[in-house]
C-alpha cells in the first residue's frame, strides 16, 4: 500500500492536479513527506486558491520548515518560510471557520482533542483557531525578530574577521613583539587603533546579539563567550576566521593587546630612546677634550648605566645603538692608553712602558672586536628601529658607515702603534742591556756576553759563557764551559758584585772518577742563590744532575736526576717554591724532523723532587716560562698534538717549522696547546716576556737551517690567545 501512495505522489507531483477533488489529494497530502506535500499543494491550489484545508496544510508545512533551519547559517531560507507561513495562517484564519471544521474533520484529525463513545475522533475548531493564530503569532514574531538578530550577528563576526586579519597582517610584518615596539610608526599606529575600534565593534554586536537571542528564544540561543588574553605573541591570538557558532565561544582580546603595545611604546620604550640619547651625548661630550697626544692623570670615563643595557638588549639583543655605545665607551680607555703611550715620560721605566703598550694593544683588541659587532650589525631594519637617533647623532645611515671606517682605522693605527713601539722598544732593551767586556779570575777573561754552544768540538781553552743572571742589587751569575788539557769539560759557575769584580768562582765535574764531559743546560737564580742544570758524560754514560749553591757558593744540594735527555731550560717558580726544567733530545742540536719525548721535572728546593711529565713532538725547544698559575713552553714544530689528539703538520720535506705556545699547570700536565700556523716557513728563536698578558716571540722567516732576514714578531698572551703574528 506504501508504495502505490508513493507512486501516486510522485505521479501527482509530475502532472498537474487539474480537475482533482482534494478528498482524492489528502490521502496522498497525509502519507507524503512536506517536501512532497508541498508540491502537491502547490499544484492543487493553483485551481483552489481559497480550499481552507489546503491553505492550513500549506501554512503547517512552511511553520515546520521556518522552525527546522538553522536562523543564522539558513537565515534567508527561515526567513523565507517563516513569511510564508505568516500569509498562509493569515489566509487560513479568513477560510477555515466552525462550518468547514465541522464538515471536513477527518482534515483536522491530527488536532483531535479526543474520541467520542463510537472512536471518532472530536475536533474542535476552537482548536484549529488556536493553531491557526498561534502559528501567525509564532511567525510574525520570528520575522520581526530576527532580521535584528541576524544583523547584530554578522556585524560582530564581520567585526571581528576584519580584526583578526589586522592582527594577523601585523604578526606577518613584524616577526618578534621586539621589532614590533621598536619599528612603531604612525602607520602601525593607525592599525593598532582600527584593531582596537574593530574589536570593540566585535564585542558590542556579539553582546546584542546574544541579548536580543535569549529574549527571542532562550533555549536555541544559549551562547556564552569567554575572552582571552593573548601572552605569547606570534604564537596566540593568530586564527583565519571567527567561529560564533558554537556554544562557548572564545575570544583573543585583541583591544587590551593592541593598548598593552601602544602604553609600552608611550612609555618603556620612548623612555628607552629618551636614556639612549642622553647616553650618546654623554659619551660625545666625555670623547671631545679627550688627546691620544697628551697623557691624563685625572681620568675617570663615562660608564654605561646597566639598567640602559638590560633594557636596550631587552627589547633588541642585536641593538646597533647598544654595540656603538659599548664600543664609544671603550674608545675612552682607547684614547686614554693612546695618550699614556704618546706622552710617556722618557726617563721613567721601560718596563712601564712596555707595560703601557701592552695594555694599548689589549685596549686596541678589544676596540676592534666592538667596532666589528657594531659594522656586522649595520642593516637598514636596524637603522629603521632608531631612526631619529641616527640622524641626531650619526648624520643617517652614511654617517654611520664613515664613522666605523674612521674608527677602524683609529683602531688599526692604535695597535700598531702598539706592536712597533713594542718591538723597537724591546730591541733597543736588548741592545742597550746586551753585557759587553769580560771579567778576571786569575788570569782568564770570562766574556760577559752569553753564547749559544753549537758543538763541543768548538770549545778552546778559554772559558765559554753560556748563561747569566742579574740580581736586583745588581751582582751577577755567570756559568759556562772550561776544556781542560785532558780534553775533559768543567761547568764553572762565578759570582760578581755590582761592579763586576769576581766574589767567588766554582768548577764542577759531576762524572764519578773525574774527567768527564760536562754541559750547561740552563741556570736559574732564586733569592737564595743559584741553580744549575749539568749533563755529564762519564764511563757509566749520560747523567744529569741539578746542582743548587747559595749566593756564597756553598752547595745547597746536589740531586741526580735519572734521565740520558739533554737538558734545555730551567726555571724557578716563587708560588711553589721549585725548579721546573725541559729536557729534551740526546744531543746539544735539536731534531726537529722527528718526534721524540721531552721531559719536565719539578725539584723543590729541597731537591726533593715534585713530579715529573712527558711531551712528546717533532720540533726544538726555544724558552720555559713561569706563569701566574703554572708555566708554557715556547718552541717550533713540524708535528705537534694538543691535549684532545688533533695533529698539527708542517710540511717537514721542506724544512718548514712553525712556532707554537704549550700550557702546563703547576703540576707539569698539558692544559692546552696553540700552533701558530702559517703557509710560509718561520721559525722563533727568542722569547721575550712583559707580563703574563704580553709574551714577544721573535724570530726568523725561513727554516732553522736556512734562515732569512725578515724578522717574525708575534705576541701572545697566558691563554695563548694570539694578539698579533706578522706571519
Amino acid at each position: 500500500m506504501k508504495n502505490i501512495l508513493t507512486f501516486s505522489a510522485a505521479l501527482l507531483l509530475a502532472v498537474p492536479l487539474f480537475g482533482q477533488r482534494y478528498k482524492d489529494v489528502h490521502p496522498l497530502i497525509v502519507k507524503a513527506s512536506d517536501d512532497e506535500a508541498l508540491s502537491i499543494l502547490k499544484s492543487y491550489i493553483i485551481e483552489d486558491l481559497d480550499h481552507p484545508n489546503a491553505n492550513f496544510r500549506l501554512a503547517l508545512i512552511y511553520e515546520r520548515r521556518y522552525l527546522k533551519s538553522d536562523p543564522i547559517t539558513e537565515y534567508e531560507r527561515a526567513m523565507a518560510n517563516a513569511n510564508e507561513a505568516k500569509l498562509r495562517f493569515t489566509k487560513a484564519a479568513a477560510i477555515v471557520d466552525d462550518r468547514e471544521v465541522s464538515k471536513n474533520e477527518g482534515y483536522y484529525v491530527e488536532f483531535a482533542s479526543g474520541f467520542d463513545s463510537k472512536g471518532r475522533p472530536i475536533v474542535s475548531y476552537n482548536s484549529i483557531n488556536q493553531k491557526i493564530r498561534n502559528g501567525y503569532d509564532s511567525a510574525k514574531l520570528f520575522t520581526e525578530k530576527l532580521p535584528e538578530i541576524y544583523e547584530y550577528f554578522t556585524r560582530s563576526v564581520d567585526y571581528h574577521d576584519r580584526a583578526i586579519k589586522l592582527f594577523n597582517e601585523i604578526n606577518g610584518k613584524f616577526n618578534s613583539r621586539d621589532k614590533l615596539l621598536l619599528l612603531h610608526d604612525s602607520n602601525l599606529q593607525f592599525k593598532l587603533q582600527d584593531l582596537i575600534s574593530d574589536y570593540d565593534s566585535s564585542i558590542v554586536n556579539l553582546d546584542k546579539y546574544l541579548a536580543s537571542g535569549k529574549a527571542y528564544n532562550p533555549k536555541h540561543f544559549n551562547q556564552s563567550y569567554k575572552i582571552k588574553d593573548i601572552d605569547t605573541y606570534r604564537l596566540q591570538g593568530l586564527l583565519t576566521s571567527p567561529n560564533f557558532l558554537v556554544e562557548n565561544i572564545e575570544i583573543w582580546n585583541y583591544k587590551k593587546w593592541a593598548q598593552e603595545v601602544i602604553k609600552e611604546v608611550e612609555t618603556e620604550v620612548q623612555t628607552l630612546r629618551i636614556q639612549l640619547n642622553a647616553a650618546d651625548l654623554e659619551l660625545t661630550n666625555k670623547l671631545k677634550p679627550m688627546s691620544p697626544l697628551v697623557s691624563m692623570p685625572d681620568y675617570t670615563p663615562y660608564t654605561l648605566d646597566n639598567k640602559l643595557v638590560f633594557e636596550l638588549v631587552k627589547y633588541d639583543a642585536q641593538s646597533l645603538p647598544l654595540a656603538l655605545l659599548k664600543y664609544k665607551q671603550h674608545k675612552q680607555d682607547l684614547i686614554y692608553q693612546l695618550g699614556q703611550v704618546n706622552d710617556r715620560d722618557t726617563t721613567g721605566s721601560d718596563q712601564v712602558y712596555l707595560v703601557n703598550l701592552g695594555e694599548l694593544i689589549y685596549k686596541a683588541k678589544d676596540a676592534d672586536s666592538l667596532i666589528q659587532i657594531a659594522e656586522t650589525r649595520v642593516n637598514e631594519e636596524n637603522y629603521e628601529k632608531y631612526e631619529s637617533f641616527f640622524h641626531t647623532h650619526y648624520k643617517g645611515l652614511p654617517g654611520i658607515n664613515q664613522f666605523i671606517t674612521d674608527e677602524k682605522k683609529l683602531v688599526t693605527d692604535s695597535k700598531n702603534t702598539g706592536v712597533n713601539e713594542m718591538l723597537a722598544t724591546l730591541n733597543s732593551i736588548e741592545k742597550n742591556e746586551a753585557y759587553d767586556g769580560t771579567v778576571t779570575y786569575r788570569r782568564s777573561k770570562i766574556s760577559l756576553a752569553p753564547r749559544r754552544l753549537l758543538s763541543l768540538d768548538s770549545l778552546n781553552f778559554e772559558p765559554f759563557t753560556i748563561a747569566l743572571a742579574e740580581n736586583a742589587d745588581g751582582s751577577k751569575y755567570i756559568s759556562g764551559l772550561q776544556k781542560q788539557k785532558d780534553n775533559s769539560v768543567l761547568v764553572f759557575l762565578l759570582k760578581t758584585d755590582a761592579g763586576n769584580r769576581v766574589k767567588w768562582y766554582k768548577e764542577y765535574d759531576m762524572s764519578e772518577v773525574g774527567g768527564g764531559i760536562n754541559e750547561v743546560g740552563g741556570m736559574a737564580i732564586t733569592p737564595e742563590g743559584c741553580a744549575l742544570m749539568i749533563r755529564t758524560k762519564g764511563i757509566d754514560g749520560m747523567s744529569n744532575t741539578l746542582y743548587y749553591v747559595d749566593e756564597n757558593g756553598d752547595e745547597l744540594f746536589k740531586k741526580p736526576l735519572e734521565l740520558p735527555l739533554y737538558p734545555r731550560e730551567i726555571k724557578y717558580i716563587e708560588s711553589t717554591n721549585a725548579f721546573v726544567m725541559a729536557y729534551k733530545g740526546a744531543t746539544i742540536q735539536q731534531s726537529y724532523d722527528a718526534k721524540e719525548p721531552s721531559q719536565f721535572i719539578s725539584v723543590n728546593i729541597l731537591g726533593d723532587v715534585l713530579w715529573s711529565q712527558t711531551f712528546e713532538f717533532a720540533g726544538t725547544i726555544v724558552d720555559l716560562l713561569t706563569l701566574d698559575k703554572g708555566f708554557m713552553l715556547i718552541g717550533n714544530y713540524s708535528e705537534l698534538n694538543d691535549p684532545d689528539g688533533k695533529s698539527y703538520r708542517t710540511r717537514i720535506a721542506s724544512g718548514q717549522t712553525n712556532g707554537f705556545a704549550a700550557r702546563f699547570g703547576n703540576n707539569g700536565k698539558l692544559i692546552s696547546v696553540k700552533p701558530i700556523e702559517s703557509t710560509g716557513n718561520y721559525f722563533i728563536d727568542n722569547v721575550i716576556k712583559v707580563n703574563d698578558k704580553i709574551i714577544n716571540l721573535l724570530g726568523k722567516s725561513g727554516t732553522l737551517e736556512t734562515p732569512e732576514s725578515k724578522n717574525i714578531h708575534i705576541i701572545v698572551n697566558y691563554g695563548l690567545e694570539v694578539l698579533h703574528t706578522d706571519i
